[in-house]
């Protein structure tokens, strides 16, 4: 078989014949003044040989080739030269495109193992007839393993005439087939007992004639992807600090999708000097301390870190009239100063709450907001003017 390099026999070959045969063919030529036809161990140890005027074969030209190649072990009597070189510069030909196709198929291996996404090629019958590393790595075979087997042999799952939900990509190939075109597919692969999710890009191939004779996929497996993009939405619209909404959350998810009834503003009194006198980390706890109980009390409602020491509390629905939620938000004040107090900074600090409700259909978030701000602010400046810290 052609491997790495072809290995060539040349016995009495003359010298004007010689340039026919590629430099990467003739790389490691030797010459034998043997009787060919009674070596087999110079059979076994060259795929092709070449003889001409050996005067013992009773014919001036013999060319000889393995079985595995050629079909037969001796053909093509040649008596003279020029019939010779034709034939020789033919076979080279042949040779050399032999070893451009190896290449070929070598640099496509190469090629695609490299790749971290699934490859795979099949044939119209769903046959998988070449895959690379990435592949072989998600479903857990070698490649031997894989080739000239089916979907469901390849990621042992029932077939569907066994159960419905195979979670197996079948279907997207016959719309490759039908469309006769490149395709993009999300598309669901259970892999040891856990379910990935892929994005699937998959053409068809065409021969000569444009028919289809297979498809080849590129997969990638965007799971992790999706978790990490949860994970950075969530810190996007979270507050790290509390695990409440944040400002992000309220004017993207809240505003723009919901009618607000009403807001309770709040703001903690004082709370620099928490941080101040006993340091920042005392002043996370009375913030996360207050998260809690806000929690706690109005798990109803829409919760949200504004800012700093600043809270809202948001309620979408009209069940609710303006004075029983002003009742209900005060109760809320004297529950979280309680929880300040538990931290020890009850006597330094407070909190403040404002109270607004929706007037009319035209009046939106920012209006409402603006009115329950400038309440808590009157409740703000009464505490500073009669209860400064000590």
């Amino acid at each position: 078989m052609i491997v790495k390099k072809v290995q060539l026999a040349l016995v009495g070959i003359p010298e004007s014949l010689m340039g026919c045969f590629d430099r990467n063919l003739r790389s490691e030529v030797l010459a034998f003044e043997v009787d060919i036809l009674d070596d087999a161990e110079l059979m076994d140890r060259y795929d092709f040989i070449f003889t001409y005027g050996a005067p013992n074969l009773g014919a001036n030209v013999i060319c000889l080739m393995p079985e595995d190649i050629a079909g037969a072990s001796c053909f093509d009597l040649w008596t003279d030269e020029s019939t010779l070189e034709y034939r020789v510069k033919h076979f080279v030909r042949y040779l050399e495109e032999r070893y451009m196709l190896k290449y070929t198929e070598n640099a496509l291996e190469a090629t695609v193992d490299t790749s971290e996404d699934l490859i795979w090629h099949k044939s119209v019958a769903g046959i998988h007839l070449l895959v690379n590393k990435a592949f072989c790595e998600a479903v857990g075979k070698e490649k031997k393993d894989i080739v000239n087997k089916d979907h469901y042999d390849v990621w042992n799952v029932p077939r569907p005439d066994e159960r419905e939900d195979d979670y197996i990509c079948v279907t997207s190939e016959d719309v490759v087939i039908e469309k006769r075109r490149y395709c993009i597919f999300d598309e669901d692969v259970k892999i040891r007992n856990s379910i990935h999710r892929f994005t699937t890009g998959k053409s068809p191939l065409f021969n000569l004639d444009g028919e289809i004779v297979g498809t080849v996929g590129v997969g990638r497996d965007i799971t992790m992807d999706e978790q990490h993009r949860g994970a950075l939405i969530q810190l996007a619209m979270n507050d790290a600090l509390t695990g409440l909404y944040n400002r992000n959350y309220v004017l993207e998810q809240v505003v723009s999708k919901s009618v607000v009834y009403q807001i309770a503003f709040l703001d903690l009194n004082f709370f620099k000097e928490v941080n101040d006198r006993m340091g920042h980390d005392k002043g996370d706890e009375v913030l996360y301390a207050v998260a809690v109980t806000l929690s706690k009390n109005m798990s109803s409602d829409i919760i949200a870190r504004w800012g700093g020491d600043e809270f809202l509390v948001i309620r979408t629905s009209d069940t609710t009239l303006p004075e029983d939620f002003e009742e209900e938000v005060e109760r809320l004040v004297g529950k979280i100063d309680a929880a300040i107090a538990e931290n020890e900074c009850g006597d330094i600090c407070t909190v403040s709450a404002g109270c607004a409700s929706r007037k009319d259909v035209s009046d939106g978030f920012e209006s409402i907001l603006k009115r329950a701000d400038e309440r808590m602010y009157e409740m703000k400046e009464r505490i500073h003017a009669g209860a400064a810290p000590k």
